[in-house]
């Protein structure tokens, strides 16, 4: 499946699911409720000692699903989690099991975070503004970047010393993560249209 179909499907079942569950998709829910309302009333657990390795896990509890989240992890990765392991859920819902799920469910969960339109209105209040954006709806200020890159079609770069990471125009393309310096600067050179930049 093309990426640029793959999250418009994303951002589809994203909002399908605001409106089942009653919440508007011009504004961002609340992970922590919308996982009760799509788990029927199944509270996430948020003090999980025995899950030492990752920031959540789901399983099933008498036939139901149930969400972990790791203690410790800063509320603004649990929300993403949490929206995370509920992609999980809903791509089960409706037979989605290709690879590489674990890509398709941190699409959904930022979808699930905002969904667009919830975002274009975001971005109407808050402007550009990625810790204004993260605030409003207890994401990372990196998942408000990206999201307001993705709202704008506009290009948006990380850069870590240890990697680099660079969406495409629009959000068109899977997030990719390079090691390589040289190819990274090729990449962005082809891609991206930045003032000043040479290609």
């Amino acid at each position: 499946m093309e990426p640029s179909a793959f999250w418009s499907i994303a951002e589809r079942l994203a909002v399908e699911t605001y409106r089942e569950h009653r919440f508007s998709p011009l504004e961002p829910a609340s992970p922590v409720e919308l996982a009760r309302r799509v788990l029927a009333d199944a509270d996430p657990i948020f003090d999980a000692p025995w899950l030492r390795s990752g920031n959540a896990a789901l399983f099933r509890m008498r036939d139901r699903y149930r969400i972990a989240i790791r203690p410790g992890v800063p509320v603004q990765r649990a929300m993403f989690a949490l929206c995370h392991e509920l992609a999980h859920v809903l791509f089960d819902r409706i037979g989605f099991h290709d690879e590489p799920i674990e890509s398709a469910c941190d699409c959904l969960a930022a979808c699930l975070m905002s969904p667009m339109p919830a975002m274009h209105r975001l971005i109407r209040v808050c402007g550009r503004d990625p810790v204004a954006i993260a605030a409003a709806s207890v994401g990372t200020q990196t998942w408000a970047s990206m999201r307001v890159g993705e709202a704008l079609s506009v290009p948006v770069l990380f850069y870590d010393a240890a990697r680099e990471k660079v969406r495409p125009r629009g959000g068109a393309e899977q997030l990719r993560l390079f090691h390589d310096r040289e190819r990274l600067h090729a990449v962005v050179r082809r891609n991206l249209r930045v003032p000043g930049l040479r290609r």
